[in-house]
């Protein structure tokens, strides 16, 4: 499966909070191991009606080979099925919500949900909500160069104030520590091979 555009904080879901979605495109084989199995029968129906309908135009914007879409919000609370052509159709009058990243493979669908699109942002603040793992109440170890900030607007000293506003004292911690750390691991490693 692969990924070439991405709807930044959508927010036309009935959730208070808006996501980045991902337009997944993938062939038979890869919607039916990975992506089916979170669908009713009815979604299946139509996104083989929707891969059939465009094959044609599936050649024509370059994803031939992968005619089944879809819309796939990043914690996987909606998947939709979509015709191959939606980003790129004219409904949106030269404006498009979708903004380009460079091609990514994904196996599952679960890899989504820490997904960090090149030159943006990495908003966080809930355990339970996307990029969460950043929380200082979270164990996980991460591996990413992609800027780091606490997005709330509960606290606009060691978060952003929710506008970008406030001075995001968490996110700059968490990047000075990356950095100490990679400059400890560095080091350490010159030491051994001396």
């Amino acid at each position: 499966m692969i990924i070439r555009v991405y709807w930044p904080q959508r927010g036309d879901r009935n959730e208070t909070e808006p996501i980045d979605a991902f337009w997944v495109e993938a062939t038979y084989e890869e919607a039916e191991k990975a992506i089916f199995p979170f669908l009713a029968p009815e979604a299946i129906e139509r996104s083989k009606t929707h891969a059939k309908e465009g094959e044609s135009i599936a050649s024509q914007i370059g994803n031939s080979l992968r005619p089944y879409c879809f819309l796939v919000a990043q914690d996987l609370s909606t998947i939709e099925p979509c015709n191959v052509h939606y980003p790129f159709h004219h409904m949106w009058n030269g404006y498009s919500p979708f903004k380009e990243l460079p091609e990514c493979h994904i196996n599952t669908l679960e890899e989504l949900k820490t997904f960090v699109p090149l030159n943006e942002p990495i908003k966080f603040y809930h355990l339970n909500k996307p990029y969460g793992f950043f929380s200082n109440f979270a164990g996980y170890a991460i591996y990413l160069n992609a800027k780091i900030v606490e997005h709330t607007t509960n606290d606009s000293y060691w978060g952003d104030g929710g506008d970008g506003s406030g001075r995001n004292m968490l996110g700059k911690l968490l990047m000075e520590t990356r950095e100490r750390i990679r400059n400890e691991l560095f080091n350490s490693a010159n030491a051994h091979t001396r």
